[in-house]
Parts: structure tokens; sequence; C-alpha cells
């Protein structure tokens, strides 16, 4: 059985003719499916939540897993699985038709015709012999858990950062020229125009992040963060590599912070980072951990896939190692 939870918002409504031809398809192949379309933000949350029971419920019934297919961009990936619920026993497939799409390049889905995506998905649940087969394709994926100084905690499959990488997401959000530099098919412009605004006038901070080792716990005392970024793929905000070497079937993050950064030559740290030059960037520290606690002296933007968590003082960021069975 496949469920699919459709955004045709993304990319500011391009995914519609996309959404057509799949739609098209599933009628055309007779594909037992229920589809849901969201209607507004947070509705991909309540739709995986009651999908999720009825996917456990096919599993217990006749040990089969059903599939939920999330079709639109990041954010919309982000939402199912903050709404689903009994990870063993379901399996998630995406169709990326998103502006950003880094989780879609992180996991070497780089299917540009939705169709081919599409057939590349189905099996029929109800054939033992062609679900093995499916089986064999889906891998267990780390996520990773924030946890937030107001007692709210979120999942993310991409990335969790605080400071500038959250305050550009939540600049961009609140673009007005977002949706017509994606309608231009320019959507990566918004971020680089936010970005720059933001390296200009942001603040910088003070704090401590506290990351645990292979023996131990580390503290690096920071005197003024631009960011940290905990890394589940290598790349976030549309392509930019913050840790390259990130690896979301490892069990552990790639963690790029940079503290004390001369503002001038922070506008060359983004060019730097496109050409993987993170290692001779002064003031960028790569760690590698499986959790880190951020405590700052006062609050700080934070982001999860790049969705605008508000602001916060404290949070702690823990990987759940093969957490999401994730066809591929």
């Amino acid at each position: 059985m496949f469920y699919f939870i459709a955004n045709i918002h993304s990319r500011s409504g391009q995914s519609m003719k996309a959404w057509e031809k799949i739609s098209h398809r599933l009628n055309e192949r007779e594909v037992s499916a229920q589809i849901h379309m969201t209607r507004f933000a947070g509705h991909a949350v309540q739709l995986a939540d009651q999908l999720s029971d009825q996917a456990a419920a096919d599993f217990d019934r006749c040990g089969l897993r059903s599939t939920i297919v999330a079709v639109g961009g990041d954010g919309t990936f982000n939402e199912v699985i903050n709404g689903m619920h009994d990870f063993d026993k379901v399996n998630l497939a995406m169709i990326p038709l998103g502006s950003g799409n880094d989780l879609g390049r992180g996991l070497g889905i780089t299917n540009k015709d939705p169709l081919a995506r599409l057939e590349d998905i189905l099996t029929d649940c109800h054939d033992r012999e062609r679900a093995a087969e499916s089986e064999s394709r889906v891998r267990r994926m780390d996520l990773g858990r924030v946890e937030l100084d107001d007692g709210n905690s979120r999942l993310f499959a991409i990335s969790c950062g605080m400071g500038f990488d959250a305050a550009v997401c939540r600049g961009v959000d609140h673009m007005y020229m977002k949706g017509i530099l994606n309608k231009l098919h320019l959507g990566r412009l918004s971020y680089l125009t936010k970005t720059l605004q933001t390296i200009l006038s942001m603040p910088l901070y003070r704090g401590r992040v506290f990351y645990r080792k292979e023996k131990g716990r580390s503290c690096l005392e920071v005197e003024n963060m631009i960011f940290v970024a905990a890394m589940n793929q290598a790349a976030e905000g549309g392509g930019v590599p913050m840790y390259p070497g990130a690896n979301a079937f490892d069990g552990k993050f790639g963690i790029c912070l940079a503290d004390s950064v001369p503002r001038l030559l922070a506008l060359i740290m983004l060019p730097g980072f496109l050409f993987r030059m993170h290692k001779i960037l002064p003031g960028v520290h790569q760690i590698e951990t499986k959790s880190l606690q951020i405590h700052m002296e006062e609050a700080l933007p934070v982001h999860s896939d790049g969705e605008d968590l508000g602001m916060h003082r404290k949070i702690r960021i823990t990987c759940l190692p093969g957490k999401l069975r994730i066809f591929i």
C-alpha cells in the first residue's frame, strides 16, 4: 500500500504540473494508493501521524510494510518525519519537487523527472517476491533530534543550525521576493541575497558548545560565534557543503562552527565553503560527534531542515542512528 503526502505549493506552485503527471500515472497503473494533499503549514505532520497508524496496522495484519511517499521539498519531508511514529513498521520514500532539494542530492536521488522517480518507487506491496526486492533498496538512515529550551523538540533529516544559517532561513521565509525568484528558477538567489544582508548586520554571540567524544565530553568556548550547524547531510541552504564528509548512515553528525571570524573575512566564508576550503578558513571548526549541547548567553535563531524554530539560548542535538527506513 502507498500513502502519498503531496505539497503542490513547493517551488511556489511550480510543482502543480509535476503532480498532475504523477496523479495521472497512478491512475493509469491502477496503483493501490491513498493520496493526501497538504493545505497549510504543518498539515503534513498531521497527515503523517494518521497514516503511520494505518501503515502500522497494515504491517500487523499482513507482515508487509506500506510506504509513505513524501512529494514536495525538504520542508515537506521534515514535516512528514515529525508526524511519523512506529518507524520500524513503515518505509518512507520521497519525490523531490522543492527548490532546495538538499536531501535528495545528499541521498543520490537525482531524478529530475518526477515520473522516473515514481516508477522507481512503485512496487506491488502485496506481492511478497517483489516486496522483498523493494526491501533490498531500503536503508536505515540516521535522523537528528533537537530539544529546545521551551520543552519542545523536532526531528531533522538534513541539518539543525543555530545563529547565522538559521537567521538566513528565517529571513528567506519572510522574503517578498522569494516566490518571484522561485518562479524564475532563481531560488538560490534568495539565499545569496539574504546571506549577504545577514552576515553584514548580524550580531556575534558568546557561549559554550559541549560535544561528546569517544572518551568523555569536550567543551568549546565561543566568544564571537557566527553559527553552529549539526549536519546529517553534507549540504544545506540549496547546496552549500557545510560539512563535506557528513553521512546520514554513520551514526554521527558533522559539526561546522564559525567563531571569531572578522566581518569582512566572513564575506568570503560562503565561497570558501562552496570550494570546500573549510580546513584552511580561520575560525572554522569541524567536529564529528553523536550529540552536542549549545549554551549561549542570549537567544539565537534556530532552524531544523531550514524550518524556523524561533529564538533559543540552550538546545541539545542528538543523533538517532538508523531511525528511518528510507527507500533509495
